[in-house]
């Protein structure tokens, strides 16, 4: 059995996620709404053509990445060079 990642107290985000949102975060969080829009944009094809099940499954991926996106925001990156495209 393994133990659990050691936690910030101040932030309670694992030092893995800070050490990623430091370093690459800005960057990861733009990939995620760019693969969330394109996951959306396949979900429309799928979706036109009949097969709804498919586009559910898309959209529910989608989705999965906006969550992504929404964490690495919460573990502190500055959104100021996202915004910038810096």
């Amino acid at each position: 059995m393994t133990t659990p990642p050691e936690f910030s107290e101040q932030s309670r985000v694992p030092p893995e996620l800070t050490a990623l949102a430091a370093d690459k975060g800005a960057d990861v969080y733009r990939r995620c709404l760019a693969h969330a829009r394109d996951l959306a944009s396949a979900a429309e094809v799928v979706r036109d053509r009949g097969l709804h099940h498919i586009g559910f499954g898309l959209t529910v991926l989608g989705f999965e990445e906006l969550g992504k996106a929404a964490m690495i925001a919460a573990a502190g990156i500055d959104r100021k060079s996202v915004v910038e495209g810096k």
